[in-house]
């Protein structure tokens, strides 16, 4: 059914003389949907605008409107809705068409509202439909244009004309409301696996044209959550992907963008002058892209757990990468940041204190650039403290002071105030532990109470935290306990784990909450709990029982060349 404009008035027009005015608006916005069959081979302007008037009244009622929209006229709005992103999805092949692209971006329009609405509407019915019946079906549909559209660009990478960048603002603005679960658990073989995209991605970032950098970083965003499950799932049951940590999928990538970004800074000297990438210029995409990229691998790590973060941060130590990357960080960053002599800028604060723009309509300018590389910076120093504490500790006197100095005027303050916010918040979590903050000496004092015995733990953060380890005082001991190891075992979390201080609290806790509860502890490490995997001591030797933890017997068999029990010396 493919009924022109007028006919479509004038059956309206004939349908309100002799029924009501509402239903007669329903009956002719489901005639639209359904005239989409044929829409491809023969449609004109008119019927273009009809279509997209009829979107953004719906569009426009979800946003100002929300409340007023009962029931019925939902599922009727969700019903249309579905039925038109299954028809243009079919379209995806004759997107350059304008015809066809202007009703892609509109239905996006659409998309972005109606996922807004469904996330702000407090009827439980409204979320479970769309979840249970809607979502997944939506979802796939304009995942399969965003990779057929993303892959023709990237097919003839030629520069695209301007006329061209509203629409992949317009489309590129669903790729942050698409569903991470669905992404991940979606058995449909027609759909692209998560691997292709992280693929497809990592392409965008190194496109000549900012929108479309940022459409591959924003589905990158969009994939963090799973990727990080994934990485989980294996390292939780021992058992690695093919290609090993998710980490690996980037490495290609990565080598590829440095090939071009290390020999552009490698004439500069650190500390002493800064390169500025001008706009609109190769350099600009693969530095913007080499960033972006780290963005991505430092927010795997923020939103991995303490053991994942461990692995991550070792598989970096041995790529060498990090080190690279502070370098040119070093070799970008503003000189007035690095020798500011007046005391900081306001300007100078914002680049460390907020994430760079990732608007997808954001201007190309060097200042984005600088931004870029201070945030990383701020975000190396909270994810991987350890690993950037080990880099500054081998660079030159001149080069060290310069660093601390950074540290300590941007971003040392404001890693104190989140360490002491964390603290503060969880610290009623402990059953056995009392916790106090004292930010104006920048002091933790943490109190662990069994029975009528104490052992009190004090926690110093420097001024140039975390550059400098915090500084560690058991005043009270509990007799008859290992408290060295375990102040030992919490100064390692802090020092070479990248553990925040919480982090470093609740595995001392732990670990005296189960000495207590008359959990053996590992004879190699003597800690309950190991300090890198947070896993309890269960491989025991048959023949003095004695309990080891995998990784430290795993290193004890390595670094000896034997195969025997480190207590009894009989075979294991």
């Amino acid at each position: 059914m493919d009924l022109p404009q007028v006919d479509l008035i004038k059956l309206c027009t004939y349908l309100s003389c002799v029924m009501d005015k509402s239903l007669v608006f329903v009956m002719f916005l489901l005639i639209i949907s359904l005239s989409f069959s044929n829409i491809a081979n023969s449609i004109t302007w008119s019927e273009v605008e009809l279509i997209i008037e009829c979107m953004r009244l719906f569009s426009k009622t979800l946003q100002n409107q929300p409340h007023g929209i009962n029931s019925n006229q939902w599922d009727f709005m969700i019903v249309t809705f579905v039925t038109w992103t299954n028809n243009i999805a079919n379209l995806k092949y004759k997107f350059r068409r304008l015809q066809i692209k202007s009703l892609i971006g509109a239905l996006c329009e659409l998309f972005v509202c109606v996922c807004e609405y469904v996330k702000s509407c407090d009827k439980e019915s409204v979320k479970n439909e769309w979840t249970e019946v809607f979502a997944q079906e939506i979802n796939k549909a304009f995942l399969g244009m965003w990779f057929y559209i993303s892959a023709s660009y990237m097919e003839n990478s030629s520069e695209i004309p301007i006329v061209e960048l509203p629409f992949l603002e317009k489309f590129g603005a669903i790729i942050d409301h698409l569903d991470c679960k669905l992404l991940f658990n979606n058995p449909n073989p027609k759909l692209p696996k998560w691997s292709k995209l992280v693929t497809q991605s990592c392409l965008l970032l190194t496109h000549s044209v900012n929108v479309l950098q940022m459409w591959g970083y924003h589905m990158l965003q969009v994939l963090i959550p799973g990727l990080v499950e994934l990485d989980l799932a294996a390292v939780t049951t021992n058992t690695p992907h093919e290609k090993g940590l998710i980490f690996n999928q980037f490495s290609d990538t990565l080598s590829n963008i440095r090939d071009v970004v290390d020999p552009l800074l490698n004439e500069f000297k650190l500390g002493d002058d800064s390169c500025r990438i001008e706009p609109y210029t190769d350099s600009y995409t693969y530095t913007s892209a080499y960033f972006l990229l780290w963005d991505i691998l430092l927010s795997l790590c923020e939103f991995s757990s303490t053991e994942l973060r461990y692995q991550y941060a070792d598989w970096l130590k041995n790529e060498n990468l990090l080190n690279s990357l502070l370098d040119n960080i070093y070799k970008l960053m503003p000189i007035e940041v690095m020798h500011q002599s007046e005391g900081k800028s306001k300007q100078s604060v914002d680049l460390f204190s907020g994430k760079f723009s990732t608007k997808l309509s954001g201007a190309c300018t060097s200042r984005v650039i600088e931004h870029m590389v201070c945030w990383c910076y701020f975000s190396a120093l909270s994810q991987l403290p350890a690993l950037v504490r080990q880099w500054w500790s081998q660079k030159e006197p001149r080069i060290s002071q310069i660093v601390e100095k950074v540290t300590s005027t941007y971003i040392s303050p404001q890693l104190c105030s989140r360490e002491f916010s964390e603290i503060s918040k969880n610290e009623t979590k402990f059953k056995n532990m009392v916790i106090k903050v004292h930010p104006s000496v920048r002091e933790v004092v943490a109190v662990y109470t069994v029975d009528e015995a104490q052992m009190e733990l004090v926690i110093t953060l420097k001024n140039n935290y975390p550059l400098s380890s915090p500084e560690v005082q058991c005043n009270r001991q509990i007799g008859g306990t290992s408290h060295r190891q375990w102040l030992m075992q919490l100064k390692m979390c802090v020092l070479h784990q990248n553990g925040r201080i919480w982090d470093a609290l609740s595995l001392w806790n732990n670990n005296l909450d189960k000495k207590f509860d008359g959990v053996e502890e590992c004879y190699i490490c003597f800690a309950v709990l190991h300090q890198g995997t947070y896993q309890l001591p269960k491989l025991s030797c048959h023949t003095c029982k004695k309990k080891f933890h995998s990784a430290c017997l795993y290193k004890w068999f390595s670094t000896s060349n034997k195969s025997t029990c480190p207590i009894c010396r009989n075979l294991f």
